[in-house]
């Protein structure tokens, strides 16, 4: 397996994992007719893919041709964050796949991609109740910092922040990356 960067052309499948993802583990913590619905936003991953801001950042894990998951991030617009704090704002892996390390190692990689001498503090959302989601995140060394919000998908979904110190989320130093790539 490896670690690239999206492009266009995995807006499609990258919206399936979304969906997916969902399906799998929001199931009783959102409406089943809104999962029933939802498609993944493909039109939205496909502009996202081709006008991307500055800061955005997104990866696909591909084991051999099949793209088996996705990491999306970008900069935190957050009133009680500086602006070192960069946003982890999907992580989603083939359900299939659910426990094989695909997810630790996509996020490992966006966070590898960071320059330290920007981006200070990791922050991400996700659904209070979603304990095995909330038990990943915690693995990693993300704890709730205590910000707390309501998203409306078929009705009102509790959602809780995770964040960390950058600096305790490397396991190595970053190597820049002369040319640009991804690193593979």
């Amino acid at each position: 397996m490896k670690v690239r960067a999206a492009v266009v052309g995995d807006a499609e499948r990258i919206a399936a994992l979304n969906a997916a993802g969902w399906r799998a583990g929001f199931r009783g913590l959102i409406s089943d007719a809104y999962l029933t619905g939802y498609d993944g936003l493909p039109e939205l991953r496909h502009r996202t893919l081709a006008e991307p801001a500055d800061d955005d950042l997104q990866l696909v894990a591909v084991d051999g041709e099949e793209i088996v998951g996705w990491v999306a991030g970008g900069s935190a617009h957050e009133d009680d964050l500086g602006p070192g704090a960069y946003q982890v704002r999907a992580c989603y892996v083939d359900p299939d796949r659910w426990r094989t390390g695909i997810g630790r190692r996509l996020l490992t990689a966006l966070i590898d991609h960071l320059d330290p001498g920007r981006w200070t503090h990791l922050v991400l959302w996700t659904l209070r109740d979603a304990a095995p989601t909330n038990a990943f995140y915690s693995s990693l060394g993300m704890v709730r910092d205590g910000r707390e919000a309501l998203l409306e998908r078929g009705g009102p979904v509790p959602l809780v922040r995770f964040s960390a110190p950058l600096t305790h989320l490397r396991t190595e130093p970053r190597v820049p990356q002369s040319n640009g790539n991804s690193g593979e």
